[in-house]
């Protein structure tokens, strides 16, 4: 091999380098930031059954008579001497007195150092309260915001659930996120759930520069699932 073959193949190799060099630097985490999502769900209503109403109705015992409501009532008298009030009680041998406090706001002193990080991505909720029903599926329309606020002209921002919200009775792809700038997707996407993901978030967007984005949320309840309050974290992970 000529020597001008030898110095083609290095300037490949130090390209290659180059670029892979940038390619990393291209996928290093920068920032990150959780929403928790709370998830109210009412069971699933019983079917009717009209034959074990009226069984039940029947076996009801009969209560013969008129019921009179008798109430008890206690005299309380309230009087002011000086500058102390008291509770006089006929029946009931109890003092008590309230005294009026001056209270004085106390003055705090903290330095507060900026996150530099804190401006790179941010949610306008850090909770999130879904109600639903056990066996429906019910469509939230932007409950929260996400914006990614940066001057970096290239940066992907990935997302994705920490964890299913009941194991496979109520696995995190139950909710699922339509998640735009301007006008809604077609579809809505079951969220990735980074425990059953292999450790791995979901790409949600690339781009540039500062953009919000709208998130909302479609959630399927099987019926099955017991009444009570769920919870998981929605993920976001900004890259560049």
């Amino acid at each position: 091999m000529n020597a001008r073959r030898w110095f083609f193949l290095f300037g490949i190799i130090a390209i290659g380098v180059v670029v892979g060099a940038r390619a990393l630097a291209f996928i290093s985490q920068q920032d990150q930031i959780a929403v928790t999502i709370v998830i109210n769900v009412t069971p699933a209503p019983l079917p009717y059954n009209a034959s074990q109403s009226a069984i039940a109705s029947a076996a009801r015992p009969e209560i013969v008579g008129t019921a009179k409501q008798v109430g008890i009532v206690e005299h309380v008298h309230f009087r002011k001497v000086g500058s102390s009030a008291h509770f006089d009680s006929p029946n009931v041998n109890i003092g008590s007195t309230l005294v009026a406090q001056n209270q004085k706001a106390v003055r705090i002193e903290a330095e507060v150092s900026p996150n530099p990080m804190g401006t790179l991505l941010y949610s306008d909720q850090t909770l999130v309260t879904l109600n639903a029903t056990g066996g429906t599926t019910t469509v939230f329309t932007c409950p929260y915001h996400v914006t990614v606020h940066t001057t970096k002209t290239y940066w992907q921002l990935k997302h994705g659930l920490s964890n299913d919200f009941s194991g496979s009775l109520f696995p995190g792809g139950d909710l699922a996120n339509n998640t735009y700038v301007t006008a809604p997707n077609p579809t809505a996407t079951p969220f990735t759930v980074y425990s059953d993901n292999g450790g791995q978030w979901a790409t949600l967007a690339t781009s540039g520069g500062t953009v919000t984005y709208c998130v909302d949320l479609t959630l399927t309840i099987p019926a099955a699932v017991p009444g009570g309050a769920y919870s998981s974290n929605a993920i976001y992970t900004i890259y560049y």
